[in-house]
């Protein structure tokens, strides 16, 4: 960002467009270091992350946390979320963010990380995108609690929702269990898969209608 100062910047030379340039390789070429946040942070209590644009789904703020845990992979992310620990003052924040690696993670789940990259959101969907270190810390680590949702969790109070204005903000890319639940409606269908989505009530009974 402008006023930005370096210890150091190196790269290979480069020349386009009528300019001299200097080509960094990668994050170490780069005396860079971004603040570091916690999930809670990172995601706010906001429906759209304060470190991401006000509007659409480009990146924002390049920023770094540390000491999380991989709960999930998908074909071209991964799931995050922060380790048991009392909830801190942005409670009700989310503390699980997806990472957007475009191709197939290398992490595994239970591998403690630590990322750097930009936030963005993704139609509402808050991640990082396009990392640009994963730095592997430690494996086997044991995964979050998940929370579990039943006949309080999500609130069944309309005027009381459990994530201060919204209902499910504050649980996004964490990890949930349902011990006791019935499905209620046939699933949807995306494209060619027949059972892409479930409806599910969590208190083990129908839903009024």
């Amino acid at each position: 960002a402008l006023n930005d100062s370096y210890a150091f910047l190196r790269g290979i030379g480069w020349y386009s467009f009528g300019n001299y340039k200097l080509e960094p390789r990668d994050d170490a070429d780069i005396d860079f270091q971004p603040d570091v946040f916690t999930i809670e942070d990172i995601q706010g209590t906001g429906l759209r992350s304060p470190f991401a644009p006000a509007t659409g789904n480009d990146p924002g703020q390049v920023i770094r946390t540390e000491g999380n845990i991989v709960t999930a992979l998908t074909s071209n992310g991964f799931f995050v979320q922060s380790p048991d620990a009392p909830r801190g003052v942005l409670d009700p924040a989310s503390r699980g963010l997806f990472v957007f690696t475009g191709s197939a993670p290398t992490p595994s789940v239970g591998d403690e990380v630590d990322i750097n990259g930009p936030v963005a959101e993704f139609f509402d969907f808050t991640q990082i995108a396009q990392p640009s270190s994963v730095e592997i810390v430690s494996s086997g680590n044991a995964l979050p609690t998940p929370i579990a949702f039943d006949s309080l969790t999500p609130s069944p109070d309309p005027t009381a929702p459990s994530c201060g204005t919204t209902q499910y903000e504050c649980f996004e890319g964490m990890r949930i269990a349902v011990a006791d639940g019935i499905v209620t409606a046939p699933s949807q269908n995306f494209g060619s898969d027949p059972v892409a989505e479930a409806v599910i009530s969590t208190d083990g009974f129908r839903i009024l209608r």
